[in-house]
This record gives C-alpha cells, structure tokens and sequence, in this order.
C-alpha cells in the first residue's frame, strides 16, 4: 500500500520519529480491526452457505435434525412411512435464523448522525391521512477512515481595549512673553513661555518652560525620551518632534476651527477665504 505524504512534514527527527510511530500504531490497529472482520465474514458465508442448503437443497441433502449442520449418514428403512407423508403434506416454515449479540461500538468513538426519512410520495397513508413519526430505530456500522498526516493551526485571538491603548497625551503649547529687566537681555526682547498639561482628569499636572528660543530644538529637549501622543497647534516647530519614533502628533481642534473660520494670509496683505478647511476633521486616533 503506498501511502502520499505531504509536503510540510518537519525537519526534526524526534517529531518525523513521533509521527511515524503514530501512523505505525493506527496502521497495526486498523489492520487488527480488519483481520477481524474478515474472520467475521468467512463465519457468515458458511453460515448462509448452510442455511441454503437446508431450505434449498434436495431432500437427501437436508439435515435430519434442523438443529444441527450434521447430515444424516443413513436412510433409515424403518422409518415410519405415515410420518413421512403426513410430513410431507405440511407447510414447510423456514426457520428463523437467530441473531447474534453484537458487541456494542466504543462510546468514546466520533458519532456521525444520518437520518433517514420516508421520501415526499410515501408519507401519505393508504387511509389518505398524512404518515407522522413515532419512534426511531437505530443502528451502528464501524466506518474507517484512511489514515491522515495533517498539521493543525491554534490560532488564538488578541484582545485589547482600545481606551488603554491610546496612550498618554501631552497638549503642548508656547505663548509669547516679555520679561523686564532680565540679565544681559534688552527689555523689548521677545521671550516663550512653553506649557505642557497632562495626566489623569482627577490629577492634572501643568509644566511651565521659560526660554529665549522658540526653534524646535525647545521641544526635542523638553519632550526628550517621551514615547506618546503629543496635541499641538500648526507651528513647524514641532515637525522634528513628531519624527521621533514612538511619537505621534495630533492636531488640536481649537487651532483646527480657527484656521477654517478664518481669512487666511494672501499675497500683498490681502486675506482670502479657505472654505476646503470646513470640511477637516481631526479626531483622536483610537
């Protein structure tokens, strides 16, 4: 018997070994089971083998004693030859073959169900009445299947929460300031005050950064090691902040109506409308 492998067999010799040895053992069992039924079959010919002979075959064939498979060896002279007419004028009755005990399938083994119903045109009765179920009758047959190599895939799902998984968040925002007689500055120099705000609702937490320098290099050494979300307006300073991995900058929606409601800069000091930014929505990515 040549037996197909598939192509996706492993390459560790302990598990070919294990699959080996496992095909090996269903394969000896099969074959017990089988071995028996054969042995099963042979004993159910002679059976039927017999039973022919005893309802069809010639008279001098048949048995004496419809008990045994014994022949008789002699015809009797003294036979009573009354009995033997009055015999023969009777109806001949087949025996009823007797069937024998057979051992109950395992419990433990996989039950595939068919159900087997009276097709449409014999569910109507002689009486004319509609024919309805009032019992079942059930029987068992031992099916094997062929032997199979198959490679079986758990895959489990993943679950997260999407509110955990937002992350913190740190709104971010600079405000122009002037500072009176500061140390080696001119009074009419221009100052930024850098506010950061974050933490839980019940425990907010706000940062206040003095600094001479609104360049982007502020935000890098304030936000320095941060891995988050990060809520700012449209100044380009935050452009290199928002390439460091693990940072992610979203736009605030205060700034975001702002611009859309109104006028925008054009060329020589004229504003211009830009209505396209009515239609922008900026949400938190979840």
């Amino acid at each position: 018997m040549i037996i197909s492998l598939p192509d996706d067999l492993p390459d560790d010799p302990v598990l070919l070994k294990q699959l080996l040895l496992e095909a090996l053992t269903r394969q000896a069992k099969t074959a017990e089971v089988l071995q028996a039924h054969e042995g099963h079959i042979v004993d159910l010919k002679e059976q039927i083998k017999l039973l022919r002979d005893r309802l069809f075959g010639r008279k001098s064939e048949q048995t004496a004693e419809p008990n045994t498979p014994q022949l008789a060896l002699f015809n009797e002279p003294e036979s009573d030859p009354m009995l033997a007419i009055e015999d023969a004028q009777e109806e001949v009755v087949a025996p009823t073959a007797r069937r024998g005990k057979r051992q109950l399938l395992s419990a433990e083994l996989l039950r595939v169900e068919i159900i087997h119903e009276l097709p449409e045109h014999e569910l109507t009765c002689a009486c004319g009445c509609r024919k309805h179920a009032v019992g079942e009758e059930t029987s068992e047959q031992l099916d094997i299947v062929p032997m199979q190599i198959r490679v079986i895939r758990h895959i489990r799902k993943v679950y997260g929460c999407r509110g955990c998984e937002a992350g913190p968040v740190i709104h971010c925002d600079g405000a122009r300031v002037q500072v009176l007689k500061e140390a080696d500055r001119d009074p009419t120099s221009q100052s930024w005050m850098w506010v950061q705000a974050s933490g839980p609702p019940d425990r907010k937490v706000v940062l206040f950064d003095y600094t001479s320098s609104r360049a982007q290099e502020v935000p890098l050494r304030l936000l320095d090691s941060y891995r988050g979300y990060v809520m700012t307006d449209d100044y380009a300073g935050y452009n290199a902040l928002a390439l460091q991995p693990g940072v992610e900058r979203l736009a605030c929606m205060a700034q975001v109506c702002r611009c859309a409601k109104s006028p925008a800069q054009g060329q020589g000091g004229a504003r211009r409308y830009r209505p396209e930014l009515d239609q922008q929505v900026v949400r938190h990515r979840a």
